[in-house]
């Protein structure tokens, strides 16, 4: 999506820090791909403030996401020896619709 983007002529600029930290009215539309934090309530407070009253654009692109699989998938993890269940899908987007 990148690359794409960048050939159509867009500027993307990678966000390193949690929501908090930026300023919205300096951005016309964020791009969230691929979500697997989790997002601390002040940092979706923010979010939905940007949004509703700086007129922030929002795009989620996310793989899938699907409760009823997450709790059949399993793996070995080779660092605990320990069976592990997966939190969050390809994409969390719970995490950022949590109140």
């Amino acid at each position: 999506m990148y690359n794409y983007l960048r050939k159509k002529g867009y500027y993307i600029e990678i966000l390193n820090q949690n929501l908090n930290k930026f300023n919205s009215n300096n951005y016309g539309t964020l791009l969230m791909m691929d979500l697997e934090e989790e997002y601390l309530k002040s940092e979706r407070n923010k979010l939905f403030e940007d949004i509703s009253k700086n007129g922030l654009s929002l795009i989620v692109i996310g793989q899938w996401y699907n409760r009823f699989i997450l709790k059949k998938i399993k793996f070995f993890d080779d660092n605990t020896h320990k069976i592990w269940f997966p939190l969050t899908g390809g994409s969390n987007l719970p995490a950022l619709s949590k109140n």
